[in-house]
């Protein structure tokens, strides 16, 4: 008894699209009211980026809101700048754990994986991506 083709795929988008929408993530503030997006809808749109990369299966996604802010105070500055930042955005930190096929080259299959991701962001929603951290945890089978 095998499975039709893409079942096992059907199922873990399923799994993964939890009930709760996660932490909102502002993208725009004006005088007629405020647009958002959801840290679940922002997951879903990096592992469509993943999706474009072969050799790359995305597992967990985690992101981390801070506000510009905050990032600010938190980084340390070389001696004659003044902390501010330019974007007054919120600072992503997205953390995507990931399984690779046997056979790539994972520093560079990486490395596109990042681009996508630094890219898709950006043209979908209008903020930028902030640090992509990836974490090649497992192989499959192809």
């Amino acid at each position: 008894m095998e499975p039709r083709p893409g079942i096992k795929n059907a199922i873990m988008d399923v799994v993964r699209a939890k009930v709760r929408r996660g932490s909102r993530i502002l993208l725009r503030s004006a005088d007629n009211g405020t647009t958002e997006i959801s840290e679940q809808a922002l997951s879903s749109l990096i592992r469509s980026a993943a999706a474009a990369i072969p050799g790359v299966h995305s597992r967990r996604c985690r992101i981390e809101i801070r506000s510009a802010a905050a990032s600010v105070a938190d980084e340390d500055h070389p001696t004659g700048t003044t902390g501010t930042s330019t974007n007054a955005g919120p600072r992503l930190i997205i953390n995507l754990r990931v399984a690779a096929a046997p056979g790539i080259v994972i520093p560079r299959t990486v490395e596109a994986l990042r681009h996508e991701i630094s890219n898709a962001i950006p043209a979908s929603v209008g903020i930028g991506a902030g640090t992509v951290n990836i974490t090649v945890e497992d192989l499959y089978d192809v």
